[in-house]
């Protein structure tokens, strides 16, 4: 009786330890290999590894991460009706300012790093920009850090507006054009192509900045001036009424260009020079100091007129020409060559001055 109980008790045991009989060498590499890939990290496959929202504490669906800036996983519907419902604008897990914003009366789920949003008609907002109700932005347009744009005013294409710039009434902003720093475009101006108005520039009334133009500093473009190509005004320049400023010319310091004039080609006018009525200075011209260009006249080629001199009336003042100091250059005559018109002189009539010739008087 005891042998077969014992025998009983051997063939139990002997069950137990098949049961529990240790893996072979094969087995266990191949065992082994597989806990490998589970416990390294840098061999998880992404697809078995998915993020667990901090709201729902459930594994979040594709397509519906959304990380804060303090790096906080959430689901997008969770975290939306956290702000958007709620009204919370901090992360419910550190309490840090991450998750949403608030802009023109309505929450939105961002955070600082990305906090562009698309409008309604396509361009991308800041919440920290302030975009009135009438305004447009569309397309691809910017409206970027502290930037204001009201009223009707429209800004669209692939232009930017940024830094503190300001575009209001029913002015326009398109193409590749950027407005910056604190510059202002309003009344019916327009800023179209590459054009950039930055600095404390102002562009109003029914003005135009195109092509590759730069306004600049305090620089004023308004009335219906133009400016284009690759143009430049700085400084306190003024370009108002028709006139016009293109190619490469630059109009700077204090100089004014109005009425229906026009600077073009590579030439300058600065310092507290004005040109107006319907002169014209382009080449490689320059009209500097408090020098007064007007009337129908026109300084080209490298001519200089600078000083309080005074170039009026069809006068023309070309080639390597100085008309200079308190000269006056007017009715149809000509400076050319390089002649040199200079302290009190006056040159006008049907006058002619060329060559090396040199005039400190009155020539008619």
């Amino acid at each position: 009786m005891q042998q077969s109980r014992r025998d009983a008790k051997i063939r139990q045991l002997h069950d137990t330890t098949q049961r529990l009989k240790p893996y072979s060498l094969a087995q266990f590499r191949r065992v082994g290999k597989q806990q490998e890939q589970i416990t390294n990290p840098s061999q998880k496959r992404q697809q078995d590894v998915r993020p667990v929202c901090a709201i729902t504490l459930a594994t979040i669906p594709r397509g519906r991460l959304f990380v804060a800036d303090c790096l906080h996983p959430f689901d997008i519907q969770a975290i939306t009706d956290w702000v958007v419902r709620l009204g919370h604008m901090t992360c419910p897990v550190c309490r840090q300012e991450t998750v949403g914003f608030e802009f023109n009366g309505i929450r939105h789920v961002g955070n600082r790093h990305t906090n562009l949003f698309r409008t309604g008609r396509g361009g991308w907002v800041s919440h920290t920009a302030r975009v009135s109700p009438t305004a447009i932005v569309e397309e691809n347009a910017i409206i970027a850090e502290h930037a204001v744009v009201l009223d009707r005013a429209r800004v669209f294409g692939d232009a930017r507006v940024y830094g503190n710039a300001r575009v209001s009434d029913r002015a326009q902003v398109s193409g590749n054009a950027q407005v910056s720093d604190r510059a202002q475009v309003f009344g019916d101006a327009t800023v179209v192509g590459d054009a950039i108005v930055y600095g404390d520039a102002k562009v109003l009334d029914d003005a135009r900045v195109y092509g590759d133009a730069r306004v600049f500093g305090d620089a004023r473009v308004f009335g219906d001036a133009r400016v284009s190509g690759n143009a430049r005004v700085s400084g306190n320049a003024r370009v108002s009424d028709r006139a016009q400023v293109s190619d490469r010319a630059q109009v700077s310091g204090n100089a004014q260009v109005s009425d229906r004039a026009q600077v073009y080609g590579n030439a300058k006018v600065a310092g507290d020079a004005r040109v107006s009525g319907n002169a014209i200075v382009f080449g490689n011209a320059q009209v500097l100091g408090d020098a007064r260009v007007y009337g129908n006249a026109r300084v080209f080629g490298k001519a200089r007129v600078y000083g309080d001199a005074r170039v009026s009336g069809n006068a023309r003042v070309l080639g390597n020409a100085r008309v200079y100091g308190d000269a006056q250059v007017l009715g149809d005559a000509r400076v050319f060559g390089d002649a040199l018109v200079y302290g009190n002189a006056r040159v006008y009539g049907n006058a002619r001055v060329y060559g090396n010739a040199m005039v400190s008087g009155a020539v008619s």
